[in-house]
């Protein structure tokens, strides 16, 4: 039998190889050199090259460090070979939860500057039982109207949107309620599949989360969402032409699934049947993220899920401080307690102890959250107002020992030019178990706690990534930075 054709028509070059085969070309080298340096033998990187084989990160990394790619250059062939090496699955998902992580940094913009459609506020709702707004302009305003405007003299209006209403359309509402007078809550529901099989399902359970985690972080703003499995909520919505609506007490507005169409709805009786199917999926379903703005008992939350998960990865601002500290240093911390319940006392010795004895498997953080530890003993793991008393001199020891621990464990630094995750952020994956997000700030944590399980190994498989990927430092990178704010503190003793 015979085949014409070449081998590449059959098995077409990928992006990832052409662009490996342009970057040795363009370094001069021959093949045989290169394989020489890298140590590996001449056949395979032929094989690399001709894209018949994939190398090794490990592999590759060894050549771009040989033919020095520019920054960008490095940046294109790294996501293709990722693209190669893990499949678009992977690929994609990754990308939803790093999108996901940047948008956290949004919890604290919503009650600044805050941008409204024109409308005027002091507008009532039309006087029809049923009213269109065509128009992309006419559905934000109709959505303004519905958030500013109840028909009760409660001083607060609870908004209620129904499954995957579009987070774009809620943003508006929500904005508008962070400027207004009356007190504005939100209930949202989601619907997830009970496994995220495809593509489409990642974007949407991802990008789901990445808007309702600054939501429910935010402070200034009451937003609970809720999620279930399965199809049942569609016995409404797929008999009609406008799948989402959104209700205040006795008004709701349906919306088309192109978000240019809407129909405001102040009839009891469809009001009622709308509600009553709302209120039977809330009843039902399971808070996607759990709230709680208390620094203790957010510690509590942190440790029950590293007592009970088997791998612990973190994300966050500093590594785990405590952890390096001596006896008697904890003593001099906690004797700056005295205002304080004893209970809380108690509760951050064991905090403490916790704290020394837990080995995570990786912890990733900034460089500015060393500098202010440095500058001023911030310790992000630690109420505000106890981590004062720490010296100069123990800060130094602090950081000699975690120097050392970035030596025999994964411990790196962020290159934040590349992942731009806010420096208020927190993230712990407890593998198996759940997903601790928070806001710290030094007046204390703001903290959201997620348990969906295809969300929390989508988590684990990002932090995994991290590990290899040219979003973190090198060992040697770390401990070079470390070293410089170490002789920083003994220059200044």
């Amino acid at each position: 039998m015979h085949i014409s054709g070449s081998l590449q028509e059959v098995f077409p070059i990928s992006t990832f190889s052409k662009m490996l085969k342009r970057l040795v070309e363009e370094n001069g080298d021959s093949v045989s050199r290169l394989s020489q340096i890298i140590g590996i033998e001449r056949t395979t990187l032929s094989k690399y090259i001709s894209g018949s084989r994939l190398p090794s990160d490990e592999a590759l990394r060894k050549l771009l460090s040989v033919i020095k790619p520019t920054e960008e250059e490095r940046r294109q062939i790294l996501s293709e070979f990722e693209l190669e090496s893990s499949g678009e699955f992977l690929y994609d998902q990754r990308r939803a939860v790093k999108e996901m992580l940047e948008r956290l940094s949004l919890a604290g913009q919503y009650a600044a500057a805050a941008k409204l459609p024109p409308i005027d506020l002091r507008a009532n709702l039309p006087k029809e039982p049923v009213y269109e707004f065509r128009g992309r302009p006419a559905l934000e305003s109709a959505l303004l109207l519905l958030t500013t405007t109840s028909h009760t003299d409660q001083d607060r209006i609870l908004i209620r949107a129904s499954t995957n209403f579009p987070f774009e359309l809620m943003d508006i509402m929500v904005r508008t309620a962070l400027n207004f007078t009356k007190k504005v809550s939100f209930q949202h529901l989601l619907c997830f599949p009970k496994r995220m099989q495809t593509t489409e399902d990642i974007q949407k359970n991802l990008t789901a989360l990445s808007f309702a985690l600054p939501l429910v972080l935010n402070d200034a703003l009451e937003y609970e969402v809720n999620y279930y499995y399965g199809k049942s909520a569609y016995q409404i919505s797929t008999a009609m032409p406008l799948p989402y609506y959104v209700m205040s007490d006795r008004a709701m507005l349906l919306v088309s699934d192109n978000l240019e169409f809407g129909i405001l709805v102040q009839d009891p009786v469809l009001h009622a049947v709308y509600f009553d199917r709302f209120a039977h999926l809330w009843r039902n379903s399971e808070p996607l993220l759990v709230q709680d703005e208390n620094t203790e008992h957010a510690m509590g939350a942190f440790t029950d899920f590293e007592a009970r998960s088997p791998k612990n990865y973190k994300i966050k601002p500093q590594p785990c401080l405590p952890r390096y500290a001596s006896e008697t240093m904890v003593e001099s911390i906690l004797s700056g307690t005295v205002g304080h319940d004893p209970v809380i006392v108690q509760q951050l010795w064991e905090r403490f102890r916790q704290l020394q004895q837990n080995q995570d498997d990786l912890i990733i953080f900034s460089e500015e959250g060393i500098a202010s530890f440095v500058k001023t003993a911030y310790v992000i793991d630690l109420p505000a107002d106890v981590y004062h008393g720490v010296t100069p001199k123990e800060r130094i020891m602090v950081l000699k020992r975690l120097r050392d621990d970035c030596l025999h464990h994964y411990r790196r630094i962020l290159r934040r030019q590349y992942f731009k995750m806010s420096e208020e952020v927190i993230l712990e994956i407890c593998e198996n178990v759940g997903a601790i997000f928070g806001i710290a700030t030094k007046a204390g944590h703001n903290v959201a706690v997620i348990r969906e399980d295809t969300i929390v190994k989508a988590l684990c498989d990002f932090a995994e990534y991290l590990t290899h990927s040219d979003f973190v430092c090198s060992q040697s990178q770390t401990v070079a930075i470390l070293d410089h704010y170490i002789n920083e503190l003994e220059r200044n003793l």
